[in-house]
């Protein structure tokens, strides 16, 4: 149930003589009928709708208004070579449900997450560095390392473990509520716990720092006199940056 789980589609269209449908606009719906992504089919009749919530229905409906459709009584998705993989049946509204069962055949599953790019750096001849923010989640007025929060430093932890000549720079923050000088002691609690896990899991300490900031560099006004936020605008604040930098080699 990682948010970050993505699902793509990606399919040939093919007229009711199992000829390529090119140039044929292709509307992806939501359950509640809304389309919420278009596209047109290329001269090979290929189309793909990407970076899509893995745990959404989804139907794919060929534009009605074609005028080459009043004479169709059925329209093909196909795979890259072709091969029928479902058969639609205009006179049902033209949709497409994604099945459970299909998804081998009608899509992927793949994760946009930075991690990995981070996991793959030591492959990586031109890059020395990255830097990734995250909301690493602790309750209010609290540096208790919740799962939410776990299953980001393990992250981390499996980074390291691969690359083991990387260094890990931990910055904490908070929201502008409170003191500046209890957020600072706040945020470096939070930091040392979260380095205090890394290293129980397996993260080397002399290559792990952590360090809080408090409530500095906010990353939108709600630290602004008189600027009232919502919990949501308040938790962007609440983040951890890390800084992943290759060790130099002596």
């Amino acid at each position: 149930d990682d948010s970050q789980l993505r699902f793509e589609i990606k399919n040939t269209l093919l007229d009711d003589q199992k000829k390529i449908m090119a140039n044929t606009k292709v509307n992806l719906i939501n359950k509640d009928g809304k389309v919420i992504q278009s596209t047109t089919t290329d001269a090979e009749g290929n189309f793909a709708f990407s970076n899509l919530p893995a745990d959404v229905t989804y139907f794919v409906a060929v534009d009605e208004t074609d005028p080459r459709l009043g004479k169709m009584n059925k329209l093909y998705l196909a795979d890259s070579k072709h091969n029928v993989i479902r058969e639609l049946n205009l006179k049902n509204g033209f949709k497409y449900g994604i099945l459970a069962a299909d998804e081998k055949s009608m899509g992927n599953i793949s994760v946009y997450d930075p991690w990995i790019e981070a996991l793959n750096l030591k492959k990586q001849a031109k890059k020395d560095s990255m830097f990734i923010i995250e909301n690493v989640y602790y309750d209010y007025q609290d540096y208790k390392i919740l799962p939410a929060a776990a299953r980001v430093l393990d992250k981390v932890v499996s980074v390291m473990k691969a690359n083991p000549e990387v260094l890990i720079e931990l910055d904490a923050y908070t929201d502008s509520r409170g003191t500046t000088e209890f957020n600072l002691d706040l945020s470096q609690k939070r930091a040392a716990a979260a380095v205090d896990y890394m290293v129980k899991h397996g993260a080397d300490k002399k290559k792990l720092t952590g360090k809080g900031f408090g409530k500095a560099h906010q990353l939108n006004n709600c630290g602004d006199p008189g600027v009232v936020c919502t919990e949501d605008q308040y938790a962007v604040n609440r983040r951890t940056e890390f800084k992943i930098t290759k060790a130099v080699k002596k």
